[in-house]
């Protein structure tokens, strides 16, 4: 697992790790995933977006241990909250929160 979390340098530019925040991220949202595609030679970075705008530090949760998928459940919904005031959030995580339950629990989308 230690080269999904190698310190790199691209152009002068050093990454702390091989995952990049983007636009775009291809659904890769598992560490053991990533690190396989990284060791079969497949890709050499990672971009992400969504599982970041759920989870501000899930490369943190991932290097501490807690390697479970991301806790995005790619439902798009959180595009729709940057056009509106409360700038772009997670509004599957304001749906849990709004119901009391912990946005933390990771659970699975209603309707899923």
């Amino acid at each position: 697992m230690s080269s999904l979390f190698e310190r790199t340098e691209i152009n002068g530019l050093i990454l702390k790790n091989r995952l990049v925040r983007s636009a775009t991220w291809e659904g890769v949202a598992t560490a053991e995933l990533m690190e396989r595609i990284l060791e079969e030679g497949a890709a050499d970075y990672f971009s992400m977006s969504r599982p970041f705008i759920r989870e501000l530090h899930l490369v943190r949760r991932w290097q501490g241990g807690d390697l479970s998928k991301a806790r995005c459940i790619s439902c798009n919904l959180c595009f729709r909250t940057s056009l509106q005031d409360t700038g772009l959030t997670c509004a599957y995580e304001r749906k849990l929160a709004a119901r009391g339950r912990s946005p933390s629990t990771g659970q699975p989308h209603p309707g899923d």
